[in-house]
């Protein structure tokens, strides 16, 4: 084959991409040309509508405001001013805190978390005794092993067995104050404030003397 035939051939291939990407950009560029043209038409008429609008604005300020000059012309004329200076309110009875909410009922949602904890409590305890399988009498041991028990060897308490029983205690003694705490906390947050409650106890108190 002629090289130059090739080169030529090469040459019209690339002339006739360059010319189908110019037909392209100048589609595009027309399309936007079409969407400026239309934005410059379009602007007197975006233009007229906001003069409608600050019109429409001005002449409702203008009826508002001659309401407002009849309003004050038609108090003036009748005195209300006057009459109203000389009214005068009594307050007949003080507004008072009510002493129950209308809703919910925390006097019984108090009881009822108080009886299924007390119920959770002793559940707990008659199941963990009942789960519990130690040995703490003889007549038990003799029940289980077949055999009578000829002697019984009493426990010998610790010092480390104190400290036990003393720890328990304070364990028990912070446990105790905690639960009262929570107590306190549970009236004055899910039945009624504890201020409300002491004025009440003292009403009643008094009354009662």
């Amino acid at each position: 084959e002629n090289p130059s035939y090739i080169n030529l051939q090469t040459q019209i291939t690339s002339t006739q991409m360059d010319i189908e990407t110019t037909r392209k950009e100048c589609n595009l560029l027309k399309v936007k040309y079409e969407e400026y043209q239309k934005r410059v038409e379009n602007t007197p008429q975006v233009e007229q509508e906001y003069l409608v609008l600050q019109r429409d604005y001005s002449n409702a300020q203008a009826k508002y405001q001659e309401t407002m000059n009849r309003l004050l012309g038609a108090r003036e004329a009748t005195g209300l001013e006057e009459s109203r200076k000389a009214e005068r309110f009594t307050l007949i009875d003080p507004p008072v805190v009510p002493e129950k909410p209308d809703r919910p009922n925390r006097l019984a949602i108090l009881l009822i978390g108080m009886v299924l904890a007390i119920g959770c409590g002793i559940g707990f305890g008659s199941l963990s005794e009942y789960m519990d399988e130690s040995v703490y009498r003889a007549d038990e041991l003799a029940a289980i092993s077949g055999l009578p028990v000829l002697a019984v060897i009493p426990y010998l308490e610790t010092e480390e067995d104190r400290k036990k029983m003393m720890q328990k205690k304070w364990v028990w003694i912070v446990s105790t104050a905690g639960l009262v705490i929570i107590g306190v906390a549970a009236v004055h947050f899910l039945y009624r404030p504890l201020d409300i409650v002491w004025i009440q106890i003292i009403q009643r108190f008094s009354i009662g003397f």
